[in-house]
């Protein structure tokens, strides 16, 4: 593989000259943090939450205020409810509960600053009347899945009550400790499914001996909760359980070690200062986000990252190819994050057969024909969508949800060659070239030629337009395919003879009016 180094600088000074690209991405990324002067309250959303965000690409945290306490909602990128049919389900991600520390004799608002740099949230409670203050230090370890929270006292003791709570409901399985015991608790989803899924999670104590403990002034306690999921582990309950009753204070200054190496290395992979820091804070913001959410090369996030509230996300919560899906990578690709970017095209490929059978089935044509909005693990979450006066069942065809978009699978490669026209890397192209070929083989067969063009008919640029004449979107997609379709044959020494007809299309497809 072809691995890129990027520093991409518009700086007045000479800095760079006297340093690393280490000791300058530590200078510039350092300055920026994500303020929250209020934590938003614990009610579940079916959107994006609003609250920081913690995670490393497979588990994650949002924060949140409840009365008398902090609320970490706790989710996984490869949590889903993966039913077939959406009369049984539906399907997409879900939450799996949440951590709520409280501190019942501490009044006053809670305060958060979350440090980009080293993936950090320090949330502080100030308490004028009792004169003391609690400092929750909160990070999910970069190289486990454990999330870890620092807790300590200032001026007065504080009574803490820790409690590992799990959603219930919408068909799902669930069980937990007995009163009294080390908390653990367990969500699964079996019945009704095409794929069970399953998460576990376990707390532990360094500094206390129950989940209901005094904080006491200036003797930090530290909580450890670790989730981990039936994908990963054939037995997740007993591996999280093992693995906090595992680590000591030497174990989590060694996972703080390997957390501030691993953050360090990723934000030196590229550089950009250009004087502005607005823009700037809002770039290393973006890209701190798909960090925290991007690198399980299986799961990607879904539609609101992975940081999922509610059984009932709107849209699903799934990979929806009419934008959504593809929209978070595209700086990914040139600014060197090409482990956030590996999750991206999992999901497509897994669906690719039944893309193929659209194809055949619905259109009569070869190749792909992607409906918008996909699962992970070739789950189709539009199957069976009910009629709600949006999704009506002229957008349907043979049961999947199409919105008359002719350009979802075209869309799918946006990413593809981003990636590869800055890495030419052939194992990824001897990976995605099959789907790339599949999607060329759909625009040859659909396009109509009418003896001096190529024109795209019944197309729809925005859904349920259904009727469009050469959308200007789809004229776009086509023409990055057919290049794409090319330049990444060449390389691998395949399909020379396509190319003439690929390179026709492209000499005389319909220009932009």
């Amino acid at each position: 593989m072809v691995v890129l180094a990027v520093g991409l600088v518009i700086c007045p000074s000479d800095a760079w000259a006297q340093e690393s690209i280490e000791q300058a991405s530590k200078r510039v990324v350092s300055q920026y943090v994500a303020d929250f002067a209020s934590l938003p309250k614990a009610a579940p959303s079916t959107t994006v939450t609003t609250g920081p965000l913690l995670g490393n690409g497979d588990m994650a945290t949002s924060l949140a205020a409840v009365p008398g306490g902090l609320r970490f909602w706790l989710c996984k990128n490869d949590f889903w409810k993966l039913a077939r049919d959406y009369k049984v389900g539906p399907s997409g991600p879900r939450g799996f509960g949440g951590l709520d520390i409280m501190f019942p004799d501490t009044s006053g608002g809670w305060s958060t600053q979350q440090q980009l740099y080293d993936a950090v949230s320090t949330s502080t409670c100030n308490d004028a009347k009792r004169a003391s203050q609690v400092t929750v230090r909160s990070w999910v370890a970069a190289t486990e899945n454990v999330l870890v929270l620092e807790l300590t006292a200032t001026g007065q003791d504080t009574l803490v009550q820790v409690d590992l709570w799990v959603q219930e409901g919408n068909g799902s399985q669930v069980s937990r400790n007995e009163p009294g015991q080390p908390q653990w608790a367990k969500r699964r989803f079996a019945d009704q499914v095409e794929i069970p899924t399953e998460v576990a999670c376990a707390v532990g104590l360094i500094g206390a001996d129950s989940a209901s403990f005094t904080l006491k002034a200036d003797q930090p306690v530290t909580i450890l909760l670790a989730m981990q999921s039936g994908f990963k582990s054939k037995s997740p309950l007993d591996d999280v359980r093992e693995q906090v009753a595992a680590i000591d204070a030497a174990g989590v200054e060694e996972l703080q070690r390997e957390h501030a190496g691993w953050w360090r290395r990723f934000w030196s992979q590229s550089l950009v200062e250009i004087g502005d820091k607005v823009i700037e804070q809002r770039y290393y913001l973006s890209h701190y986000v798909m960090a925290c959410a991007s690198r399980d090369p299986r799961f990607p996030p879904s539609l609101f990252g992975t940081w999922i509230t509610s059984d009932d996300p709107t849209w699903m919560g799934d990979y929806h190819l009419n934008y959504n899906h593809m929209a978070p990578y595209y700086g990914l690709y040139s600014s060197n994050h090409l482990e956030q970017a590996e999750p991206y095209e999992a999901p497509i490929l897994d669906f690719r057969s039944r893309a193929q059978w659209y194809a055949k089935n619905v259109l009569d044509i070869r190749g792909v024909y992607y409906p918008v909005g996909i699962g992970p693990m070739g789950i189709e979450t539009t199957l069976g969508y009910p009629d709600d006066g949006y999704a009506r069942p002229e957008h349907f065809e043979k049961g999947g949800l199409f919105y008359g978009q002719k350009s979802n699978a075209a869309y799918c490669l946006v990413n593809v060659a981003l990636r590869w026209y800055l890495t030419y890397d052939n194992d990824y192209a001897q990976k995605l070239y099959p789907l790339v070929r599949d999607v060329a083989d759909f625009w040859e067969d659909y396009l109509q030629f009418d003896g001096q063009r190529y024109v795209i008919e019944n197309d729809a640029i925005h859904e349920r337009s259904r009727n469009d004449f050469n959308s200007i979107v789809s004229l776009g997609l086509v023409r990055n395919t057919m290049e794409l379709a090319i330049d990444m044959s060449r390389e691998l020494g395949v399909d020379a003879d396509r190319h003439e007809k690929w390179r026709h299309i492209l000499d005389h497809l319909s220009g932009w009016t």
